[in-house]
């Protein structure tokens, strides 16, 4: 009787049934800042604003946005809540204008790796857009790529792709299966 009364009281009030993550996350946020974006960026910048910012951030937490152009640009760095709101960076989102330089993902991967793991007992969540949708495998012949490509997740749309990436996972995943083989 308690478990009907539980569904009924979800479907009446699913925000009450939601928890709240307690854990604060740190988003990279690399996009890509090439022309190849230019026919899914609307479709690009609507997604992260819904998905991302939206859908996964919260006051608390640490935001970097890089804009993988000729050169990675750090275009914004903070915390969301009173200063930083979810607006403020959902405006900067939509204001991102596309370039006809190539896109250096390297470059902005190696900026945010030098953060990742430095700032304490937080989640990380490295999230990739680019231009280059249905060539994720192009993507990962790139040296660098390669490794942090590796353990990544691909989500394909028309004209764009968003790649949840894990830098500097993989001598603990190489750790994790030496460790279990033994």
């Amino acid at each position: 009787m308690k478990l009907v009364f539980f569904f009924l009281l979800v479907g009446i009030f699913p925000a009450a049934a939601e928890s709240r993550r307690t854990t604060p996350v740190d988003m990279y946020l690399i996009i890509d800042g090439s022309a190849s974006l230019q026919p899914g960026r609307d479709g690009a910048v609507q997604w992260l604003c819904d998905y991302a910012v939206d859908g996964i951030l919260q006051d608390g937490d640490r935001l970097s946005v890089w804009l993988a152009a000729g050169t990675s640009q750090l275009l914004f760095s903070g915390t969301l809540g009173k200063q930083h709101s979810r607006e403020s960076v959902k405006t900067l989102l939509r204001s991102i204008a596309v370039e006809s330089a190539a896109a250096d993902y390297a470059g902005a991967v190696r900026e945010a790796s030098k953060l990742i793991g430095q700032r304490g007992k937080r989640l990380s969540y490295t999230l990739l857009v680019s231009g280059s949708g249905g060539n994720a495998a192009a993507m990962t012949e790139q040296g660098e790529m390669a490794e942090l490509l590796r353990y990544s997740r691909v989500r394909e749309f028309p004209g764009w792709m968003a790649i949840v990436a894990a830098p500097g996972i993989g001598p603990r995943v190489r750790r994790a299966a030496s460790a279990y083989m033994n």
